[in-house]
């Protein structure tokens, strides 16, 4: 079902089309807001705050315009008001646990992270259209659709933030042989 229906469902009450609509924009919405936060917890947090913004709000709704930008457009300002609240700076990425400790995984963990601390180095329009992509596994029509952008400047910010990506490991990797 599409969310305008979907919508006219939960502006008469009904939780189970609620649920349905969580179903089908949660991971988008959860990797738009960590893109912005890099803070998992934080980014979970203000997705759940943001379908309880949909739910509270449901019938301020109007339905000639896009669903999609309605819900990032609320997501957007819970981002500024949770970084106005807080005024701090937003860690930039909470480390992962090591489950097996095998010198393999180790070494695919460490440049896991290296790719991870890189990626919250580079530009925000490249950053989310690379998490929507290679994290998310959005195809660049969808991405296109989340970043309200030309499929072309998708494919564009994608190839120019995994090149950013690259460049800046080489280049850290270079200067730590320097050592």
């Amino acid at each position: 079902m599409d969310e305008k229906k979907l919508m006219e469902k939960i502006k008469k009450g009904d939780i189970a089309a609620f649920g349905e609509l969580i179903e089908m924009f949660q991971k988008p919405l959860f990797y738009f807001i960590w893109g912005k936060m890099k803070d998992r917890d934080t980014a979970l947090d203000l997705t759940h705050d943001t379908f309880l913004k949909v739910w509270k709000y449901r019938n301020s709704y109007e339905e000639q315009g896009k669903f999609k930008s309605w819900l990032f457009r609320i997501a957007s300002n819970l981002i500024k008001n949770y970084i106005k609240k807080h005024k701090r700076n937003v860690p930039l990425y909470k480390n992962f646990e090591f489950e097996d400790t095998k010198q393999e995984d180790l070494e695919k963990n460490d440049l896991a992270d290296k790719v991870k601390d890189v990626l919250y180095k580079i530009p925000e329009k490249y950053r989310l259209a690379v998490i929507l992509r290679d994290i998310e596994g959005k195809s660049y029509k969808e991405i296109a659709e989340i970043l309200e952008v030309a499929k072309g400047t998708v494919k564009s910010r994608i190839s120019r933030g995994r090149k950013m990506i690259r460049e800046k490991i080489l280049s850290d990797s270079k200067n730590l042989e320097g050592i």
